[in-house]
C-alpha cells in the first residue's frame, strides 16, 4: 500500500497587461491624469496651478494603481454604474403570483414538434435561458435541456453520486483520481462537441423527520426517552444532505433544421458516453434530468423548502417570482444569496481532498466549477504567447528598475509547466469556481458568509465576493453551464 498521497499545486492567476502589467484602463487613466495636470498647470494661475496639477496626478495614480478587492479603483466605475442602473429600476417582479402557480403553459419541445413560445416560464429568468424538452434516445425518456441563446449552447444535467472519497485508503484514492483524469481526457478529446463542463455540489441541512414511536416504559426509562427526543430534535441542525450534478453543454445553432438536430444528437451521445465513463470511475450516474426534474432543481435553489430529505424536488417554478439585487447580496423570493468567486486556488501542496472543509461545513451553500476544454493547437499558441509576453515584460521591468517578485516567477514557472504538460499529451481546461451561500435572512446570510470564508481559508482557497454583480453571479452556480467568458 502506498504511504504517500498524491499532492497538487496550482499556479497563481496570470495577471498580464499591455505595459508593465497594467491594463488598458489603467494606462488610459494615467495618460489622462498627465494630460489633466498639464492643462491645469497652464490654465490655473500660479501658485495654485502647480498644486492643482500635483493633485490631478496623485488622483490619477491612485485611481489607476490602488487595488481594492482585486481590481483598481477605476475598474469599479463600470461595475458601480451598471449596478446603479439596475437598482434604479427597482425589484424585478414576475407576472404571476407564486402561490397560484400550478405549472400552467406548455414547455418548448424540440425535435418532436416545432418550437413554440415558452408560456410556462414566468418570472425573472436569466437573460437568454430557455428550458426545452427534446426526445431521448430509443427506449429512453425525454431529456430536459437548458437552451442558452446568448452563448448558442445546449446543456443537459446528470445527477452523480459516489462513495466517500476521504475514507478510502491511498491506493484507492489514486485509482479514483486516475479514473477521473481519464474521464476529463475523454471529454476534452480533439473531436469533442462539448463547449462547457460543469459540476455543481449543493449541501443543505436536513430537517428531522420526527421522533420514532417508542414502546411504553416506566419512570426509570423516562430520562433516557427525553435524551433520545432531544437527540432527534437536534439532529436536523447538524445533518447535511449533499447532492452533485454534472452539466454537459454543446455549442451549435438554435435555428430549427438539420443543424439543430445534429447538435442535439451530439448532446444525447455525450450524455450516454458520460454515463459509461462515470461508472468506470466508480461513480453512479443517475438518469439525465427531464424537463420537470430540471424545473424542480432550479426552483429548489431559491426555495429550500421544496427539497425533502431524499433530495427530490416536487413540481416547482424554475425561476424566482421576484428578485432584488443589493450591492453584496441577492434576494430571490424569500431567500438571500451571496456569491463568491474562487480567485486563487491553493499555491501550496495539497492532498486531493483539499476542498473537504468547504464542501462539508454546515449551512446551505452551492459550489460550482465550470470548465471549458481548450483545443491542443490553441493551447500551444497561448502558451507560446504567454512565454513571449513574460520575457518581454521582465526585460522592460528590469530596464525600468523594477525588482522581480516571487509571484511573477511563479507565474512564469507555471507557463513553463503548462508547456511541458501539453508536450506530454495532456488536455488543457480553462476553469473557474464559484460559491453561493444561502440563508433565510440577511443577518443569517452574513454569519454564514463568515463561516464559508473561514472554511475556504482552511482549504487554502481565496474567495472574493462579487460586489455589484450578485444577480449575474448567482446564475453561475446554477446548472446552466455559465461562468466563463
Amino acid at each position: 500500500m502506498s504511504e504517500v498521497s498524491r499532492r497538487y499545486t496550482f499556479q497563481p492567476l496570470e495577471r498580464r497587461g499591455l505595459l508593465l502589467g497594467l491594463q488598458a484602463g489603467q494606462i488610459g487613466t494615467l495618460i489622462g491624469g498627465v494630460a489633466g495636470a498639464l492643462v491645469a498647470g497652464h490654465v490655473v494661475a500660479a501658485p495654485v496651478g502647480p498644486g492643482v496639477a500635483v493633485l490631478v496626478l496623485v488622483a490619477a495614480a491612485v485611481g489607476a494603481l490602488w487595488p481594492h478587492e482585486g481590481r483598481p479603483l477605476t475598474g469599479w466605475i463600470p461595475v458601480v454604474a451598471r449596478w446603479a442602473g439596475r437598482r434604479s429600476r427597482g425589484p424585478v417582479v414576475g407576472t404571476e403570483p407564486l402561490a397560484g402557480w400550478r405549472g400552467r403553459g406548455l414547455p418548448i419541445r424540440v425535435g418532436a414538434t416545432s418550437p413554440g413560445p415558452d408560456r410556462g416560464r414566468t418570472g425573472p429568468a436569466p437573460a437568454g435561458i430557455d428550458l426545452v424538452e427534446v426526445p431521448g434516445l430509443p427506449g429512453q425518456d425525454a431529456l430536459g435541456v437548458v437552451r442558452d441563446r446568448r452563448s448558442a449552447s445546449w446543456a443537459a444535467v446528470v445527477p452523480v453520486q459516489g462513495r466517500s472519497f476521504v475514507l478510502l485508503d491511498v491506493d484507492e484514492q489514486l485509482r479514483r483520481l486516475e479514473s477521473w483524469r481519464a474521464v476529463l481526457g475523454t471529454l476534452a478529446r480533439p473531436s469533442t462537441p462539448l463547449r462547457r463542463i460543469q459540476w455543481v455540489h449543493r449541501s443543505a441541512p436536513v430537517c428531522g423527520g420526527g421522533v420514532v414511536a417508542l414502546p411504553p416504559g416506566d419512570a426509570s426509562t423516562e430520562a433516557a426517552r427525553d435524551s433520545y427526543r432531544q437527540l432527534v430534535a437536534g439532529s436536523g441542525a447538524v445533518t447535511q444532505s449533499h447532492q452533485a450534478w454534472m452539466v454537459l453543454a454543446v455549442g451549435g445553432s438554435h435555428r430549427p433544421g438539420g443543424q439543430e438536430d445534429r447538435v442535439l444528437d451530439g448532446l444525447r451521445r455525450e450524455v450516454r458516453l458520460l454515463d459509461g465513463h462515470l461508472r468506470n470511475s466508480d461513480l453512479r450516474a443517475g438518469a439525465p434530468l427531464g424537463l420537470e426534474a430540471m424545473r424542480g432543481l432550479l426552483g429548489s435553489a431559491q426555495r429550500p423548502d421544496l427539497v425533502d430529505v431524499a433530495g427530490d424536488a416536487p413540481r416547482a417554478h424554475p425561476w424566482p417570482m421576484a428578485t432584488d439585487e443589493a450591492w453584496s447580496a441577492l434576494r430571490a423570493d424569500g431567500t438571500w444569496h451571496a456569491t463568491y468567486w474562487i480567485s486563487e486556488w491553493p499555491r501550496v501542496e495539497v492532498s486531493p481532498d483539499f476542498m473537504t472543509p468547504l464542501l462539508l461545513c454546515d449551512g446551505r451553500r452551492t459550489v460550482s466549477v465550470v470548465m471549458a476544454p481548450v483545443p491542443a493547437d490553441r493551447a500551444a499558441r497561448e502558451v507560446r504567447a504567454a512565454r513571449a509576453a513574460d520575457v518581454a515584460d521582465e526585460e522592460l521591468r528590469s530596464r525600468a528598475g523594477f525588482l522581480p517578485s516571487a509571484r511573477r516567477r511563479r507565474e512564469a514557472d507555471g507557463v513553463v509547466r503548462r508547456e511541458a504538460e501539453l508536450a506530454d499529451g495532456h488536455a488543457e481546461f480553462r476553469f473557474s469556481g464559484y460559491v453561493t451561500v444561502t440563508a433565510p435572512d440577511r443577518a443569517a446570510l452574513e454569519t454564514a458568509c463568515v463561516e464559508t470564508e473561514q472554511a475556504a481559508q482552511t482549504a487554502h482557497l481565496e474567495l472574493r465576493r462579487l460586489y455589484g454583480r450578485q444577480a449575474e453571479a448567482y446564475t453561475w452556480t446554477l446548472p446552466l453551464a455559465r461562468g466563463l467568458a
